[in-house]
């Protein structure tokens, strides 16, 4: 594999190579770290990919589990790449889970993303989000709503990129009848949704209010995507009132997909979907 991939997806392949090294020789994390003399929460962070790893440990990590030297030399660039800062690092005030939220997200090849309560944060217009972010974050000064905004703006990028594939967004219609700022705010934001459909790799769902309780409604999430070669991996991403939570097991991954299947299923279909909010938009004029 050629050292082309973003540095959150480098982190998240090398601790993924070094944990199936682990796990192949049967050994607990714990053992590991006693043996290469690596505290065992610095272990932790390097599998789970979402710190940029320790050069040195990685190192001691290839010697320690008998890694020939090529893989042993892509593995020390990689981890020499994956240090690179990223453009969201700019901004100190995000919360921590944002900021590996983000991370992740500029290095997916595809994602699923359902809301129930917003329109999808890529899909936003800034006067949407600015409006979002003043109510949400009320302690927030100006100065600290504009980088917000500005984040999330920047963070629209990725729809660009080559490398993302596909997002498939799912909104619940109740989103389009919670006015979020003036009039001209909620309309500007259904158009955007409609010319954000031009791209060819954004797929819209929407749910319409005459299906009822239907699977999924609980809450908002997203299912990140991501391919090394012929390998690929997954998170999942969904976000309470209170905490972010991120899973990589199967089970939960499995579970997610169903759902996400399920909500392609009652949601009406993506020509359906921009005639609904065209009929929505007459609402704000």
């Amino acid at each position: 594999m050629a050292v082309r991939e973003s540095p959150p997806l480098l982190r998240r392949l090398i601790g993924q190579r070094l944990k199936d090294r682990r796990v192949a020789r049967g050994e607990a994390a714990a053992t590991v770290a006693a043996a290469t003399d690596i505290n065992a929460s610095v272990l932790s962070r390097i599998e789970n990919g979402r710190r940029p790893p320790p050069i040195p440990y990685v190192e001691k990590l290839c010697d320690y589990y008998a890694i020939d030297d090529s893989e042993k030399a892509l593995l020390l660039e990689m981890a020499k790449a994956s240090r690179e800062s990223g453009w969201w690092e700019k901004y100190p005030k995000l919360p921590q889970a944002a900021v590996d939220y983000i991370s992740w997200e500029s290095a997916a090849a595809t994602i699923e993303n359902f809301e129930v309560s917003m329109i999808p944060g890529l899909l936003q217009t800034r006067e949407y989000a600015n409006e979002l972010v003043t109510r949400h974050l009320p302690e927030y000064t100006d100065q600290e709503v504009r980088a917000t905004v500005d984040t999330r703006m920047k963070r629209k990028q990725v729809l660009d990129r080559p490398s993302l594939t596909k997002f498939h967004a799912i909104i619940d219609a109740v989103v389009f009848e919670r006015p979020i700022g003036s009039e001209k705010i909620m309309r500007e934001q259904l158009q955007s949704l409609i010319e954000a459909t031009r791209n060819y790799k954004v797929i819209l769902q929407v749910v319409p209010k005459n299906v009822g309780a239907y699977k999924g409604m609980r809450g908002g999430f997203s299912i990140l995507g991501f391919t090394d070669d012929d390998e690929r991996t997954e998170i999942l991403y969904s976000e309470g009132a209170f905490v972010m939570n991120y899973q990589d097991a199967q089970p939960d991954l499995d579970e997610a997909h169903q759902v996400f299947q399920a909500l392609k299923d009652v949601a009406v279909g993506p020509h359906e979907s921009i005639a609904l909010i065209r009929e929505k938009i007459t609402d704000y004029t």
